[in-house]
């Protein structure tokens, strides 16, 4: 909804004395809302966004006539606030533009490359009650049931609509019992599956502490170097 409004960004939708509530305001309100508002659909979160900006603007045209638009300290504080908006947007261009392939790829093979990376252990697991059901899925596994397939239809556990993957994790980001079941299960650097109960858990999967990924936020640390310019020159001024 708020790139359709963005289309027509200054195009007025309402008027309060003065001021006008452009389509573009509407948009950035609606950006602004938490992703729970979307349930209201697309004719509620319009109309929560218009209410928004409304409230703002009544409020905005209360302190203008109280002199409060003319205040030094507020004047001084808005001035503030648009220097280092301006300054975060300019930041975040340069560091964009220095952010290459080649600026990534040194960063990577200066940091990370062949360097072993966290002990972790992806795992698929199905929960059930007891650990005869948990016996009962095994057998079916071992049978050539898909395990996926199983996790979906029986497992009591948030990943079942995953197929119960639960990715690639560290010991410390699981509870310690299921930790310490997976990673004995599971010796370092083991690649093979197996299927093993668990009170009540099946677990399948392997161990890894291979070659670190790239992080996420590399390509952002790749270009913090030399992303300033040259130096302003500065005046001081006797305190």
């Amino acid at each position: 909804m708020a790139r359709n409004l963005d289309r027509d960004a200054k195009l007025g939708v309402l008027r309060l004395d003065d001021l006008t509530i452009t389509r573009g305001d509407v948009a950035d309100a609606i950006r602004a809302m938490p992703a729970s508002f979307a349930s209201l659909g697309s004719d509620g979160v319009y109309k929560h966004a218009t209410e928004v900006l409304i409230r703002q603007k009544a409020m905005v045209l209360n302190a203008r006539r109280q002199g409060l638009d003319k205040d030094p300290a507020l004047l001084h504080r808005g001035e503030i606030a648009l220097e280092r908006i301006v300054a975060d947007a300019w930041l975040a261009r340069k560091a964009n533009a220095a952010v290459t392939e080649e600026a990534l790829h040194a960063r990577y093979e200066r940091d990370v490359a062949g360097k072993p990376g966290p002990d972790e252990a992806r795992a698929r697991v199905i929960l059930v009650p007891t650990p005869d059901e948990a016996r009962a899925l095994i057998a079916r596994l071992r049978a050539g049931a898909d395990f996926a397939e199983l996790a979906l239809q029986h497992s009591k556990d948030p990943t079942a609509s995953r197929g119960g993957d639960l990715g690639y994790v560290p010991l410390e980001a699981v509870s310690p019992e299921v930790g310490s079941a997976m990673f004995t299960l599971f010796p370092a650097r083991s690649r093979r599956s197996r299927c093993t109960p668990w009170r009540g858990t099946t677990f399948r999967g392997s161990r890894d502490g291979g070659i670190a990924p790239l992080p996420a936020s590399m390509k952002r640390v790749a270009g913090w170097s030399g992303i300033f310019g040259p130096t302003p020159s500065v005046q001081r001024f006797r305190r």
